[in-house]
This record gives structure tokens, sequence and C-alpha cells, in this order.
């Protein structure tokens, strides 16, 4: 075959060879646009297939840890599963990290492992270990194929292909397709009895055909939607973090437009950045909490709801979640897109929504009593209580930042977060969030209505894949993404760099270098222990203008915010990756959180 055509009639040598062109062909008719392939023996059936297809690009990326946060990314950005692709061994085993964010952030993803086939299994042969189940339970489906020379065989790679699309977009989540290819394994190799009972005049892209490529309708009625009624109640929103495009902001707006509903959003949430529930949003509600019972604080018995809407994941605030504990019997309703138990809280009155809920908005606005304007009346003093609440410590905020702009020293860490809020191009930009604290700074400082497309991988909130999630983002976004991070996250994942001579995108790294794990300072093992510097904030001395030029990347170092707005928009036309360094006194912004935080 050439490259570039469409897998057609009878082009082939060996089962693999055609089996592969199946399955792959199969993915490109479901949906799947791009396959992430790291260089193997065993998986070359799979590899060249899906360079032969038209429309199906193929990514090249070395590290398998790196090509599954890379594919993670994608899917983020796409809103469509990515197929990633390796050889036999250990190799399968580097996806684990990046198949367990992929559950839990419920992002969809296509696994194909290459193996060696049963007889080699359980005697010690190289390369060979127990693929079928290795990631445990985190894929939402799995399945296990022996090609043969059958057409029973080409039947089950079409439909593994077709069941592993439908599973990964309608359950969100990570799938395993496990296959396990006998010699001869390269395209070109003849066999022996090949093509057995395959007919001459096979037609891949014609077995290939399907009605229609699967689908998730997240918001599609259910069979079962119940009736909620908020008539009369006090209503509080709580949104953390929902699978990508799983957001349903103006049905939640709308819900919280018509009961004078307080929203606490996450700064990873979509609400949090629409624009028409700013006068509702409650931005500094982590200080709210954190300041509980002090003489100076609101009252919190204003703020007690009657009912609880959590949309999604429950917000990082360690002082919001401690309250929301407290609130006891308080009735709670888990919307969360996909039927999993988001109450990390365990309260005895959390109930999990149908997944498929329009139903159930329509039914919380027709049980209610409005008046004539279609709003109801009654909550206005509690959402004045919170806005008031709101006010105490986000003037006093407000107040450091717009000063800090003016200021040509170096800036702090919140400062650094607050100004990426503020002044990236409305609609045009894309950020990942780092874990650690650019996240905590965002949640804590970005204000309402900052229009900019968010992404991060809050599903087990690790480090892992920061920089090549980031780039699978860029790869998959139109627009230039940032990528804002700490030094160690970014360290932590160097060989992301190794992806960008296949990079397509415009990532700018955003990195405040504060010479370590500088979060930890904010644990009490940082007071008094002589172990501290060495076992947790783990200072290094890494050059990063070295790290960049070794891979290619453009580097430049901010002093100033002023500098940093100039550098972003100096390379916001450049295609690459570009590495903007900007040194930061991790205690002085400790310092300073604490301050605006009181």
């Amino acid at each position: 075959m050439s490259a570039g055509v469409e897998c057609r009639k009878m082009n082939f040598r060996n089962t693999n060879a055609l089996w592969s062109a199946v399955f792959m062909q199969t993915l490109k008719n479901c949906g799947v646009r791009t396959a992430v392939v790291s260089p193997g023996s065993r998986s070359t059936p799979l590899t060249a297939a899906s360079a032969e297809i038209r429309r199906l690009e193929t990514v090249p990326v070395l590290d398998e840890r790196s090509a599954g946060f890379f594919a993670l990314g994608l899917a983020k950005s796409t809103v469509r599963p990515a197929v990633l692709i390796c050889t036999s061994g250990t190799a399968a085993a580097n996806y684990l990290p990046a198949v367990v964010e992929a559950r839990m952030s419920r992002t969809p993803l296509i696994v194909v492992t290459a193996d060696r086939p049963p007889e080699f299994q359980n005697c010690h042969a190289g390369q060979t270990i127990p693929q079928v189940g290795i990631f445990s339970h985190f894929p939402v489906w799995e399945k296990n194929c022996v090609p043969a020379l059958k057409l029973a065989s080409l039947e089950e790679a079409r439909e593994a292909a077709f069941e592993a699309v439908k599973q990964s977009t309608e359950q969100s989540g990570p799938v395993h397709v496990n296959v396990q290819f006998r010699d001869p394994l390269a395209p070109s190799v003849w066999e022996k009895t090949f093509p057995g009972e395959i007919p001459g005049d096979f037609d891949v892209q014609k077995f290939c055909m399907i009605p229609q490529a699967p689908m998730r309708d997240f918001l599609a009625a259910g069979t079962d939607a119940e009736t909620i009624s908020l008539d009369g109640k006090k209503v509080l929103i709580v949104a953390g973090t929902v699978p990508p495009g799983h957001d349903d902001t103006q049905n939640i707006e709308r819900v919280s437009r018509k009961f004078s509903a307080p929203i606490l959003a996450d700064a990873t949430h979509p609400l949090r950045r629409f624009p028409l529930s700013r006068e509702r949003l409650i931005e500094r509600y982590d200080a709210i909490f954190r300041n509980a019972g002090k003489p100076y604080s609101p009252s919190l018995d204003a703020l007690r709801p009657d009912v609880i809407l959590q949309i999604g994941t429950l917000p990082e605030s360690k002082f919001l979640r401690a309250w929301l504990e407290s609130l006891g019997e308080t009735p709670v309703y888990l919307f969360n897109y996909c039927g999993d138990n988001t109450d990390a809280l365990a309260r005895p009155n959390a109930k999990i929504v149908a997944p498929r809920f329009r139903e159930i908005w329509n039914n919380i606005f027709c049980n209610c009593e409005s008046d004539t304007n279609g709003s109801v009346p009654a909550n206005a003093e509690f959402l004045a209580a919170w806005k008031t609440a709101d006010a105490r410590f986000k003037t006093k905020s407000d107040a450091y930042f717009k000063n800090g702009y003016k200021n040509t020293g170096t800036p702090t860490e919140p400062q650094i977060a607050r100004f990426l809020c503020e002044n990236l191009p409305e609609s045009e930009t894309a950020i990942f969030i780092a874990n650690g604290m650019p996240v905590r700074d965002m949640n804590a400082f970005c204000p309402a209505g900052a229009r900019f497309w968010a992404f991060h991988n809050r599903g087990a909130n690790g480090i892992d894949g920061t920089l090549s999630t980031a780039l699978g983002v860029a790869h998959g976004c139109m627009e230039q993404t940032i990528l804002y991070t700490g030094d160690l996250s970014l360290l932590h994942d160097t060989n992301g760099f190794l992806i960008a001579p296949h990079f397509c995108g415009n990532l700018c790294i955003v990195l405040q270098n504060n010479g370590g794990g500088n979060i930890f300072r904010h644990l009490p093992v940082s007071k008094e222990n002589p172990h501290f510097e060495k076992l947790w904030l783990t200072p290094q001395r890494a050059d990063f203008e070295k790290i960049a030029a070794a891979y290619g990347a453009d580097y430049a170092r901010a002093g100033t915010l002023t500098e940093l707005g100039k550098l972003l928009t100096r390379f916001r036309s450049h295609q690459g990756i570009h590495l903007i360094e900007i040194c930061t006194d991790g205690e002085a912004s400790r310092a300073i959180r604490g301050e605006l935080s009181c």
C-alpha cells in the first residue's frame, strides 16, 4: 500500500497486516483522528496500519509514559479518544499513570498493547509479561485478541475497535485492547497460508463501514428522571471538576439565577469563567472558611444552605470540605455525569443523580413557585450574605493585585496566577494548570469571568505527565496554549520535550521557579523538622535554559509581570515550544497567601 490512501482490497501479505488494517480503519471510521505510537517490534502491524490510513494522524513518541499523557491531553482538548499503541513488555506498564488519570478524570482513551502469543506466556520468553489486566480495574472495558487467518477473527477486530470507541466515549474513560500477535510481524513478509479462507476480493474499507460513529449525549433524557424540589429552599451550588466537554454550564447558571443560589466553583470549572454567573460567584470561599471562628470572620450560620447541588467532584479547598462535612444532614445531590460516587465526605444525605439528567433540570424549573419575572424571590438575603462574606476578603486581594501590577519588582506566585487570569486574550487561549501551588493559587485568586479554556489533571491530582499532557492539549487546539507550572512538576516530565519534533501547535510554558517543592512549606512537617529540606522541599539546581536548548525549545527569562506579558505576546505568533522562566521567592509567596486570607 502507498502512504495516505485508505486500506482497500487485498494488498496484504499476512494475517497481522490485514487484521491490524481492519482494526485501525474501524477506529478511524468511528471518529478516532490520532494514533500516538511508541517504537517497538511487536506493535509493528498496528503502527504500519495506522501510518497508511488517510486522515488518521500518527504521532511517534519515544517514551511510553509521555505518550500516554500526550494522548490524554489530546482527548481533553478534542473531546474524542486518541489511540495509544505500544510494544510488549514493560512498555505497557508505563501507560499506567495516564490510564489512572484518564479513569479518575473520566477522559476517553484507547490503549492498544501488542503482546506475545499465548504459547509464549508464563515461560520467561523475552519481553513478555502478563498484560491482560495489567491496568487493574482502571479501564472501563477490556478485550484480548489473538489474530488468526479466519473471517471470524477479522470480525472480532472490527467489533473490538467499534466497542473500544463506544465504551470509551459512552463511559468517558480508558479502554484496553491487548493484541497477541504471532510472527510474521512486518507487513512485507509473506505468510505461507495467506489468505486462507479470506476471499481474494476482500475490501477492508467496505468491511469496516459503520452506520454511525459512537457518541455520548450525556444530557439526554433518562428513563427514570426524578423530580428535585427546590421550592422555598436556600440552594448552594458547589462545582469542582467535570470530564472534558461534559459541563452543563448554561443549565446550572439558570438554576443559580432562578434560586439566587451562590456558586462555589473550582478555577478549573467553566462556571468560574461563565460571564452570566459572575454576579453569583463566590471567589474567596477558601478564605471564608479558612478564617471560620475568628472575631472578624463572617457568621457561617447565615451561609448555611437547605440543599446543596454538587457538580462534578469537590473543589480542592480543604477548608471548604471541612465546612461541608459539618453540615451533617443537609441534602446533597451529586451531578457527576458518569454515575460515579463523587461524595468524598461520605455524607449521609448525599444522593447520586442519574447521569443523563436533562429532564431533571426541566423538573427543577417546572416544580417551583416563581414570580412573574421567572425568578424565585425568597433567597435574595441568602445570596447577599454570601456576597458580603466574599467581599470581606475579595476587596483586600483585589487591591493587592491592582497595585502589584505597577510594581517592577519580582512578583509573588499569587500575582503570577492572577496576571495570567486577567491578561490572556479572551476566548483565544487555553491554559493547562499544573497541580501543586499553581492550581491552588488559581482557585484562591482567579477572578470571576476570566475567559480562557482551562485544562488540568485533577483526577488523581498528581504531577505525572504535566508537560506531556499540556503538549497534547496544545496539539489538539487551534489557539496558543499556556502551561502554568512549578519547577518540580516540569522536571518530573522533561521527557515530554522529546515530542517536540512531531509537535504541531503553540505551547508557552510559564515556569515559576521557586527552587523546589514549596507547597510542602504549608504542611506541619515543615516546622522544626531537620529533614524537611532534604526529603520534602527537595531543592533542585537544574538550569532550565540549558534544558530548553537541549530540546530545541525557545527560552526567555522574565523578571517582572510586564516582561512576562511582553514575552507571552511575542511567542503567540510562533509555533513550537517556548519556555518563560520567572524566579520567585517561595517563602515570600507563602507569606502573602496568608496575609490575603485573613
